[in-house]
């Protein structure tokens, strides 16, 4: 699940602190699915990497510092569902594909603001 909804910030300017609602920050992160302001271009649930799942969310660092925490799946030539809040589904596939053959937990290999990165993150939150 998208870390943004009702999980913690990565890479935003301020920490997280759930009695305001959430990220103080920059971005938002969704305390409620009333909060979420698009809902077509905000994803819910994505099929993770399983060399990637270490808990319930998947983490996507919105600063860029360590670009995809997480991993999405790469089982499918590459490709990867995504769930928005709007309730539609996609298929993303990786647009560098060399990084993501070299991924391996615990690490992000460059580029940390590729393509890949950059599409997940226009669509894991959004600026205040």
């Amino acid at each position: 699940m998208n870390a943004w909804l009702a999980g913690r910030n990565f890479g935003d300017s301020a920490a997280w602190n759930l009695q305001t609602g959430g990220s103080l920050g920059q971005y938002r992160i969704f305390m409620k699915d009333s909060e979420i302001i698009k809902p077509s271009a905000t994803w819910v649930v994505i099929d993770e990497d399983p060399k990637s799942i270490n808990d319930a969310m998947m983490v996507v660092d919105v600063g860029g510092g360590s670009g995809l925490v997480d991993l999405p799946s790469r089982l499918h030539e590459y490709g990867y569902g995504i769930n928005f809040a709007d309730g539609h589904a996609e298929i993303y596939r990786f647009l560098d594909k060399g990084w993501a053959k070299r991924w391996v937990a615990g690490s992000v290999p460059a580029p940390v603001n590729g393509p890949d990165w950059q599409k997940l993150k226009d669509v894991s939150t959004q600026l205040r």
